[in-house]
């Protein structure tokens, strides 16, 4: 059996991964870099901004988190205590303690992601931790 020409010409080549992949993603990608430069060297003349802007995406993040342990994982259990027949599990659907430990989460992710943002003070930092730990204990 014979293979058409352009297989033929294709076997006869090495063919890498670079040839198979789309040809628009190496420009894409390249082009989104480009883009992230020019807006970190734009942000670094206007450090309050930039500030600014990390600590918003910081919050975001931190909220994303909270709703999604609440709304997603939260109410799931509860609907699996609520099924359960056995009695010792069914006070541990109507107490508030599974309520609470969820805000730990947004609390652990402001603790460590106030590192991350851009211009904070040490001071700073270390404030934000010590009231997210405050926070984690009173909770728990």
């Amino acid at each position: 059996m014979r293979l058409p020409r352009a297989l033929a010409s294709l076997k006869a080549k090495s063919v890498t991964i670079e040839m198979l992949q789309w040809p628009a993603s190496k420009y894409v990608s390249e082009s989104i870099l480009e883009n992230y430069q020019l807006v970190t060297t734009w942000l670094e003349n206007y450090p309050l901004v930039h500030t600014i802007i990390g600590l918003s995406i910081l919050i975001l993040v931190a909220w994303v988190a909270n709703w999604i342990i609440k709304r997603i994982l939260i109410q799931g259990f509860y609907r699996i205590l609520k099924i359960n027949q056995l009695t010792r599990f069914s006070s541990l659907a109507d107490s508030p303690i599974i309520n609470r430990l969820a805000n730990i989460v947004p609390a652990i992710i402001l603790s460590s992601g106030i590192v991350l943002v851009p211009n904070i003070s040490e001071t700073v930092v270390v404030v934000v931790r010590n009231v997210t730990s405050a926070f984690i204990v009173l909770t728990v």
